[in-house]
């Protein structure tokens, strides 16, 4: 019979080669050190632990576990308390890719700089296959997942409609304070307008989103009625981040030219960028909340977007439509700037991510006429598919490969 002293040794051996295996799994997909704290158990760069602890055959505990001489860890036999907050999944920092220093995942080029997944697949000159929100494989995948929206969500969201020209002082603090994401105020972005069925008709946005995480406040807005003092406050505050689809021809083109705002050029993220960056195939609001979220955005459809959004009452549908834009943009940064929820995203629906590796021998994105003139024989392989579906050669293929091996 084993004693417990042996049954505490090999669970105390089994915890230590999770946690290294845990350092070696996110050392590798962020291409730097990484130890885990065998004190706090959080997965740290080295730039956390003394020279002491990073010494071959020490226990590894970062400095804040050392601090004092003694650790702040609890003892082995003792059960550890648990958090009143719980910590962020974000303690390692996603690093900044050299080209278009969006932070995402990817690989390091023949100089040693680090490369996004958007910026690797151009360098190597592969095709980036895009993920349609209509497309019938994007319908296939999502058939399984959640149904979701702003109203569905189950952290008691809270909504509010503000009139034109109406102070919003009240709405703007809150948003400032749900707001908090990495030590920055972040707000979801997101504009309505009437929509146009003639060539060359163009109408002002009539409704502005702001979003957190459990707070939505939609402005209806008209070019004649100046805004709000808070709102202009909170868009002109250099401390607080807006993010959104398309969000520099709406909010630092349109609406600065239409209200005389100074935006701050670094407080606007476009989230596009930073969904290609960690390798997102999709490039909408829908596809963003499939990839990075794992919900079906129920409330979008074509009849609520081209929507008069002008009307004189907005119905529930079109509120939690417009909600549910701009709470998806927070909910999708919030993922995109943490390294082990990505890392989730990617291990849970990796048909929604790019799986170009570094040094795999895929072709490149060029026709079969250029390989002719090269002088090299077309490629007898499947088109490839990112959905993991294998396509089938149109018949001209198979019979022109025939007449070459003859």
């Amino acid at each position: 019979m084993l004693s417990l002293s042996a049954l505490c040794g090999g669970e105390e051996k089994k915890a230590v080669d999770k946690r290294e295996k845990a350092a070696a799994t996110i050392s590798a997909a962020l291409a730097i050190d990484a130890h885990t704290c065998a004190g706090c158990e959080r997965t740290l760069p080295t730039g956390a632990y003394s020279k002491t602890q990073l010494s071959k055959g020490a226990s590894k505990r970062c400095k804040d576990c050392t601090a004092g001489g003694a650790s702040t860890a609890a003892p082995p036999h003792e059960p550890l308390p648990l958090p009143v907050v719980a910590p962020s999944r974000a303690a390692l920092p996603l690093p900044v890719c050299s080209k278009c220093q969006h932070k995402g995942l990817g690989h390091a080029d023949a100089g040693g700089r680090f490369c996004c997944e958007w910026c690797w697949a151009k360098l190597e000159k592969r095709r980036w296959p895009t993920l349609g929100g209509n497309s019938p494989q994007f319908k296939a995948l999502t058939a399984g997942m959640r149904p979701s929206s702003f109203n569905d969500d189950d952290r008691g969201n809270k909504l509010a409609l503000m009139d034109v020209g109406k102070e919003a002082g009240e709405e703007c603090a809150e948003l400032e304070r749900t707001g908090a994401l990495n030590g920055r105020v972040v707000l979801g972005f997101d504009t309505e307008s009437k929509p146009c069925f003639r060539a060359g008709e163009q109408h002002p946005i009539c409704l502005i989103q702001l979003s957190t995480r459990s707070r939505a406040v939609l402005f209806r807005v008209k070019p004649e009625v100046p805004l709000p003092a808070a709102l202009v406050r909170l868009l002109e505050d250099p401390e607080v981040t807006f993010v959104g689809q398309d969000i520099h021809s709406e909010l630092t083109q349109e609406l600065a030219q239409t209200y005389g705002l100074a935006i701050p050029p670094d407080s606007v993220l476009e989230l596009s960028g930073a969904a290609r960056a960690a390798g997102c195939l999709s490039a909408s609001v829908a596809g963003y909340a499939a990839a990075l979220l794992g919900v079906r955005l129920t409330i979008k459809s074509k009849s609520l977007s081209c929507s008069n959004w002008s009307a004189a009452e907005l119905s529930h549908p079109q509120i939690n439509y417009a909600a549910t834009d701009a709470w998806v943009c927070w909910a999708a940064l919030e993922v995109l700037e943490s390294a082990d929820l990505l890392r989730d995203c990617h291990d849970a629906r990796p048909d929604f991510f790019y799986r170009g590796e570094a040094g795999d021998a895929a072709e490149p994105a060029e026709g079969e006429s250029v390989r002719r003139q090269r002088g090299r024989q077309p490629s007898t392989a499947a088109p490839y598919s990112p959905h993991g579906a294998v396509l089938k050669r149109p018949k001209s293929i198979d019979s022109n490969l025939e007449r070459l091996s003859l």
